[in-house]
């Protein structure tokens, strides 16, 4: 669901979260040629994710404690290279991780960004289920945020953000 929130509410939030930036590919169809949806020709799939990764790197100054997560960060854009990050294997320690990060710097909250929303955003290790179910407020910023292009999934996204189990908001 939408949670609506003011300008000031969202600095403070930001002041009190970790921003995840999940799998953050720059070439997903070389990387991962097995992945791409069978709707999309060549390219399609790149460039869906392109209009997002701009968004996130437009936005990354203010994101005060980013973290990028992902299993090859050397495929990220170089500006997500130089972030601290997690890999989700080989040892599957990811959630410690990302809660130990929290600790260091008195946390309280995740935002998720990047790619992609019905899928990884959700279902990773260190995704919204399973963190919001370890006790932490989790939030996934719409703008920020590239849904997998798989075919039907604009009614599972559209499920998904009227679920009261999912919080999302918007930056403007």
């Amino acid at each position: 669901m939408f949670v609506d929130l003011s300008q000031d509410q969202i600095a403070e939030l930001n002041e009190n979260s970790i921003w995840i930036i999940m799998d953050p590919w720059e070439n997903q169809e070389e990387l991962f040629p097995f992945w791409v949806p069978e709707n999309l020709g060549p390219g399609e799939l790149n460039d869906w994710n392109s209009t997002y990764m701009k968004k996130i790197i437009e936005y990354l100054p203010n994101m005060k404690y980013p973290l990028v997560v992902t299993t090859e960060i050397d495929k990220s854009p170089d500006v997500l290279q130089n972030l601290p990050y997690v890999q989700h294997y080989p040892n599957k320690a990811g959630p410690f991780i990302v809660e130990k990060y929290m600790n260091k710097y008195n946390l309280k909250h995740i935002i998720y960004s990047g790619f992609h929303e019905q899928e990884c955003i959700i279902n990773r290790r260190t995704g919204y289920k399973n963190m919001s179910s370890l006790g932490i407020e989790c939030y996934i910023c719409k703008d920020l945020t590239c849904a997998y292009p798989v075919e039907g999934w604009a009614k599972v996204v559209n499920s998904q953000r009227l679920s009261p189990y999912y919080r999302y908001f918007n930056l403007i």
